[in-house]
């Protein structure tokens, strides 16, 4: 790669981003596709952090009625939702594995014969070392969101910028799916997306982000060539900064 704008990335990966249609779990074909678009970036010396959510297995906001009969309350559920990052963190592994590229998953807990314990200093040196780092469970800590999970490890690993991998094309100022009228933005600063309330990641996400200034690029990743064209410099998807 002749240019490269973003050197270090922590890309959020969605269950979503993950899932079939058909109310599987996982779409092989998504999953082959967006290992192989990372490992090509990470033989080309790009440090790669990881960070999934769980939605495809279990969220823990979505409590259904049955759960809060069985008793289950909001810590355990969002315990129950932290060990879903790590299933889709397990299948990520075994699939970049597949691509011959290394890869190590680290988890706040230690899960003993699974992953890793996250520490900072050996996850930047995996990184320095072309490995792709996965850092599932979010923060280990209940009633915080993956998302802010992923701008506490890009601030601690030192990333030029957040990726977030979606099934859209950027920000809207509505639901595209729902309205075919909805815009797009291109840019947006913290403090208007902040403003504007909207949903794409939560607003603890956006102020650490805006207070340590990284940038987040809100793309969809269905086409393969886009997150390269990112890292490349490439205007694609919306841009949120400090300015």
């Amino acid at each position: 790669m002749d240019t490269i704008k973003y050197n270090s990335i922590t890309l959020k990966l969605s269950g979503e981003a993950l899932a079939s249609t058909t109310n599987q779990l996982f779409d092989s074909a998504k999953v082959q596709s967006l290992t192989a678009q990372i490992a090509q970036l990470a033989a080309h010396k790009i440090q790669i952090s990881i960070v999934p959510g769980g939605g495809n297995v279990f969220r823990g906001r979505d409590l259904s009625p049955a759960a809060q009969t069985m008793g289950l309350n909001n810590i355990t559920a969002d315990h129950v939702g932290m060990l879903a990052t790590v299933i889709n963190a397990l299948v990520l592994r075994d699939a970049f594995v597949n691509h011959n590229t290394p890869v190590n998953v680290y988890t706040p807990h230690r899960i003993s014969g699974l992953t890793e314990p996250y520490d900072r200093h050996q996850v930047l040196q995996a990184l320095s070392n072309k490995t792709v780092a996965i850092c599932a469970g979010g923060t280990g800590n209940p009633l915080v969101t993956t998302d802010t999970a992923a701008a506490l490890r890009a601030i601690e690993l030192g990333a030029d910028a957040i990726l977030k991998a979606t099934n859209v094309d950027g920000v809207y100022d509505s639901d595209p799916l729902l309205n075919r009228n909805a815009s797009r933005f291109e840019k947006l600063t913290f403090d208007e997306v902040i403003d504007k309330n909207l949903k794409v990641m939560d607003q603890t996400a956006f102020s650490l982000c805006r207070d340590h200034n990284i940038p987040i690029i809100v793309y969809n990743h269905k086409t393969p060539s886009t997150l390269e064209r990112i890292v490349r410099g490439e205007q694609l998807g919306t841009i949120i900064q400090c300015s």
